[in-house]
C-alpha cells in the first residue's frame, strides 16, 4: 500500500525519477503476486502456480529496473545503454521462463513456498547477482565522484538503500545454488519498502520527484512542537 501511494505522487518528469517509477512499478507486481500466491497456495497449489511463475517473472524486471535506477542516480554515461540490456536480458530471461526452463514447478517447505529449478534455471542464479553486483558498483562509483556533493550524497543514500535489497538478492541466489530451501519471501517486502522510504526523503527530490511536498510536510512536523500555532506561518516560509 505505501509503494503504492508513493507511485500515484511520483512525477515522472526525467530519467530518473522515470526509472524510479518503473522500480515501484515492478515492486509493487512482485509484492502483490508473492502475496497473491501465497494466500492461493494454501487453499489450492494448482490455483497458486500462475501466480508464483507471474512473481518469479516479476523478479527479472525488478533486477533490471534496479540496474538501471542505479545507473541513473549514479549519473553514468552509459544509463540507456544499461538500461537496454537488462531490459532485454529480462525479457530473455521471461521467454525461457514461459517455455517451462527456468522453473519446473512448486513446493511447500514449512511457512514458506520455493521453486524447483529447471534446466535454465542458472540463467537466474547468474542475473541476480550480476544485477545486484551492477547496482553496488554503480553507486560506489558515484559516491566516489570527486567535484559533484549533490552527487555524491545522492550516490551515498541510495547505496544505504539499494544494500538490503542487493544483499537479500546475493544470499538467497548462493544459499539456493548450494542447496538449501531460500526464498526471498519474508525479507523482499521489507528491503524494498525500506528503499522507497530512504529515497523519498533524497535532499533535492531528483529520484523521487512527488506531487506532495513530503519533506516539507516532515519538516514542519518536526519543528512545530517547540513552536506556536501562531508562528507556523512564519515557519513554513524559513522552511521554504
Amino acid at each position: 500500500c505505501f509503494k503504492v501511494l508513493i507511485l500515484f505522487q511520483v512525477r515522472a518528469n526525467s530519467p530518473l525519477s522515470t526509472a524510479f517509477v518503473f522500480t515501484c512499478l515492478a515492486l509493487i507486481f512482485q509484492n502483490a503476486l508473492e502475496f497473491c500466491g501465497y494466500v492461493a497456495f494454501a487453499s489450492n497449489p494448482d490455483t497458486a502456480t500462475p501466480y508464483l511463475h507471474g512473481l518469479i517473472i516479476t523478479l527479472y524486471f525488478v533486477c533490471a529496473s534496479m540496474v538501471y535506477l542505479c545507473a541513473e542516480i549514479s549519473e553514468s554515461q552509459s544509463a540507456k545503454f544499461i538500461g537496454v540490456t537488462f531490459l532485454g536480458s529480462a525479457i530473455v530471461l521471461t521467454l525461457v521462463h514461459l517455455f517451462g526452463f527456468s522453473v519446473s514447478g512448486f513446493r511447500q517447505v514449512g511457512y514458506s513456498i520455493v521453486s524447483e529449478p529447471g534446466p535454465a534455471y542458472v540463467l537466474f542464479q547468474i542475473f541476480a547477482p550480476l544485477s545486484a553486483l551492477m547496482c553496488i558498483g554503480s553507486l560506489v562509483q558515484g559516491a566516489l565522484r570527486s567535484g559533484e556533493s549533490a552527487l555524491v550524497k545522492r550516490s551515498q543514500l541510495a547505496l544505504v538503500a539499494v544494500l538490503p535489497l542487493c544483499a537479500i538478492g546475493i544470499i538467497v541466489t548462493a544459499l539456493k545454488a548450494m542447496g538449501f530451501n531460500s526464498t526471498t519471501a519474508i525479507a523482499m517486502p521489507f528491503a524494498s519498502t525500506f528503499l522507497v522510504f530512504l529515497l523519498m526523503f533524497e535532499a533535492k527530490g531528483d529520484i523521487v520527484a512527488v506531487k506532495l511536498k513530503w519533506r516539507f510536510i516532515w519538516s514542519i512536523l518536526k519543528y512545530s512542537k517547540d513552536t506556536s500555532i501562531h508562528e507556523w506561518p512564519e515557519l513554513a516560509d524559513r522552511i521554504q
